[in-house]
């Protein structure tokens, strides 16, 4: 049988328009957000661009590619409402961007098709000094702010990865080795400009748009993007001791063994809010790591090496200024290479309070599972390293319920990595980490909670884990301030 011309050439249509009909929208998008950055087509990036991925997409954990439809680089909170407008009329969805250092590539949206709004022209920093307050932009690292404030003999606490942003370090918690003497970061905020899903431009703080400034305290990235935080700073110290210890190696006993006299040493209620430290495991042995903000004589009196079992006699124990007693020592572990560099990676975390302290028994069952890790050939090609990071003090004295960051009864975090730099032990990187977080979880059931700033894209029932008790009231903002889902990726908050 024939088929007439004109039947051909409507199928032909049929099946042409809806390309068509994506053409036309796709191009509609990228005019809007042109047209939202007054005109300047060089500050928008679209998958269609030359290198789109080498020069505006730059994923940090290589282990997940992610494909966002546009790069954006606004420059006001009126050119970021702009391009929010336009990703909302397109029916796209929205996530912000400020350092890029999201472990799951949740600056770039996580899934596919997101519209990126890149901070880095929102980099402000002013300094007042009749009421020793900030205002921050999104786009600046921990670094710059830092070495800002320091000019003013001023702090803000952070984490010590220089690289890091501001706007999503803020908005997500914030922990650092001086949180435990100020809190977290998102503690320091006294109020914010934020870029609502409808475009509008508010302010939010106690007094004023008081359910967003909840929300944007430990959950930012699923109701707004931040243009500017305005925050309380603190006297910076003139010095600290900085100081290591290493740990008997290749002795799963002996290290276990410190670990239990460390845990009992930091889970003591009148441990100094002055100390920092960490516990880091590392395929052949450990380290106890970490910063004293205060005299020698009164970190001499901590008699940590007496406390803990198992230290070798060698040590190194330094003063060092305040640069590095606030900010970053690149020479630490860690924050130069896997900092900043991306790579293939697996990270999991887990939290443990004064009722799910690990017991000795989980602490055994753990470093016999590092134990069997070290002589593991499987793994000889995944670098790992797991860090137990002291917290509390300061953090812990503000209400449960008063910020959706969701852990003020938090003493400690585990946070375990495992690098995978050739791309080929997916396998065996999460296996390992999965195997850990199940040994301990099997010998102490009654841990939970995961650090929504070391996101983990397999983590089950991942909203509950990273917001706890604060779920119910952040899915009834959200319900109420973003209906559509605007500003969403793999993880965040849905509508109740």
């Amino acid at each position: 049988m024939v088929v007439p011309s004109f039947i051909l050439l409507v199928l032909g249509w049929a099946l042409l328009c809806p390309q068509l009909f994506v053409l036309a929208q796709s191009q509609a998008l990228k005019d809007c957000i042109v047209k939202a950055l007054n005109g300047k087509s060089s500050r928008a990036a679209f998958s269609n661009k030359f290198l789109f991925d080498l020069l505006d997409v730059k994923r940090y954990n290589l282990a997940y590619d992610t494909d966002p439809i546009a790069i954006t680089y606004p420059e006001t909170a009126k050119e970021v409402s702009g391009v929010v407008k336009c990703a909302a009329a397109a029916n796209v969805f929205v996530q912000a961007r400020s350092g890029g250092h999201s472990f799951g590539n949740y600056g770039l949206g996580g899934d596919d098709g997101a519209v990126v709004v890149d901070t880095k022209y929102l980099n402000k920093l002013t300094f007042d000094p009749s009421d020793n307050t900030a205002h921050l932009g999104p786009g600046n690292h921990l670094a710059d702010v830092n070495e800002f404030l320091l000019e003013y003999k001023r702090l803000v606490p952070h984490g010590d990865a220089p690289q890091v942003g501001v706007g999503g370090h803020y908005t997500i918690g914030g922990l650092g080795r001086i949180s435990r003497q100020f809190g977290a970061a998102t503690d320091q905020i006294i109020d914010a400009e934020v870029v609502l899903a409808d475009g509008s431009i508010i302010t939010a703080s106690d007094t004023e748009n008081d359910d967003i400034f909840f929300a944007i305290r430990g959950a930012g990235a699923s109701f707004g993007i931040v243009t500017d935080f305005h925050v309380r700073t603190h006297p910076a110290p003139g010095n600290a001791i900085a100081y290591t210890y290493n740990v008997t190696l290749g002795n799963a006993e002996l290290q276990a063994s410190a670990f239990k006299a460390w845990q009992k040493l930091i889970s003591d209620p009148k441990l100094s809010v002055k100390i920092s430290t960490q516990f880091i495991v590392f395929p052949f042995g450990s380290i106890i790591t970490g910063f004293f903000f205060g005299t020698e004589k009164e970190f001499s009196a901590l008699n940590i090496q007496s406390a803990i079992p198992g230290l070798k006699p060698e040590s190194d124990i330094r003063v060092v200024d305040a640069a590095v007693a606030v900010g970053h020592d690149l020479s630490e572990l860690g924050l130069d290479l896997f900092g900043g560099l991306p790579t293939n990676f697996y990270s999991k975390s887990l939290a443990f309070t004064e009722k799910t302290l690990m017991s000795d028994k989980a602490i055994d069952a753990m470093f016999k599972y590092f134990g069997a890790a070290s002589t593991n050939l499987e793994l000889l090609g995944v670098p790992w390293f797991v860090i137990y990071d002291l917290e509390a003090g300061k953090i812990n004295e503000v209400a449960q319920d008063a910020t959706a960051y969701a852990f003020r009864d938090a003493i400690y975090f585990l946070q375990s990595y495992a690098v995978d730099i050739l791309g080929i032990f997916t396998k065996q990187q999460r296996g390992f980490l999965d195997g850990l977080n199940k040994v301990i979880i099997d010998n102490n059931p009654d841990v939970e909670g995961s650090y929504p700033g070391y996101v983990d894209p397999f983590l089950p029932d991942a909203q509950k884990q990273y917001w706890r008790g604060n779920l119910p009231r952040l899915q009834e903002i959200k319900a109420k301030r973003d209906p559509k889902n605007l500003f969403r990726n793999p993880q965040s908050v849905k509508a109740k």
